[in-house]
């Protein structure tokens, strides 16, 4: 049987590839103290368009995909699930 658990992991799709990571952890942060915040990049170094959050707390997590899925970040809908980092 697969693990069920929930994660402090976030995928957080359709970000812009002009958000740096210092923008999306202020961002996140309103929600509660971040252990991670990754915007993965290409080889030639641009940003591929989605990213990884990981809260200390499972509930700042919870309550990060309830209030920031669809909402705008450098003029993209974010997009955010709870995932595995």
């Amino acid at each position: 049987p697969g693990d069920e658990r929930e994660s402090t992991s976030l995928f957080i799709g359709n970000v812009s590839f002009n958000t740096t990571p210092q923008q999306l952890r202020e961002y996140f942060e309103v929600h509660g103290p971040l252990l991670e915040c990754v915007v993965p990049r290409g080889k030639n170094g641009n940003a591929k368009g989605f990213a990884f959050v990981r809260f200390v707390e499972l509930d700042d997590a919870r309550n990060a995909v309830r209030a920031t899925s669809g909402v705008m970040l450098d003029g993209r809908e974010l997009r955010a699930t709870s995932g595995v980092m």
